[in-house]
């Protein structure tokens, strides 16, 4: 009974820095688009369209605001606070050149990681 009490402690723990930080990004965002004058900032949703027309269901992260926030509400108590301070910090003054550098460097690690696919 300790042990299903300890993991659904750290799972409920894990659980609220997530949100935390999801929380965090979205409110930064919308901060970010009042002090910039941009109509559309940082908008959370479920539901995306490829290049196709096909539709499918996928949670989008600004992996770049959103593991840093993670991170820090992992460290530092009270974990949920600090995971939307540093999300919506993240958020709000990081910038688009440096979210788009790690996306790409995102991209290239993965890259490196598959095998190459042979030619068709």
């Amino acid at each position: 009974m300790q042990v299903l009490k300890g993991f659904l402690k750290i799972l409920g723990t894990l659980l609220s820095i997530g949100v935390g930080a999801l929380l965090g990004n979205a409110l930064g965002g919308f901060l970010r688009a009042q002090l910039t004058g941009q109509e559309d900032g940082y908008q959370p949703r479920l539901r995306h369209t490829d290049a196709e027309g096909e539709e499918y269901l996928a949670l989008n992260l600004t992996l770049t605001h959103f593991l840093p926030a993670f991170v820090l509400g992992v460290l530092l108590k009270p974990h949920w606070l600090w995971a939307l301070l540093s999300g919506t910090f993240m958020s709000t003054f990081i910038g688009d050149k440096s979210q788009n550098l790690g996306n790409d460097r995102l991209k290239q690690l993965v890259a490196n990681l598959l095998p190459p696919q042979p030619e068709a």
